[in-house]
């Protein structure tokens, strides 16, 4: 299994926020975990 980098992290948060934004979901926060369920990044 690939290991996640926070540059992926980062991407997965850009464009979920993109599509939460066309769907007008607000507020909308953003979690990405590793397999293990530890935080990669939060916005």
């Amino acid at each position: 299994m690939a290991s996640l980098t926070l540059d992926n992290a980062q991407k997965i948060i850009r464009e979920t926020r993109r599509k939460g934004k066309e769907m007008e979901l607000r507020p909308l926060s953003t979690v990405v975990l590793d397999a293990g369920g530890h935080l990669i990044a939060f916005k």
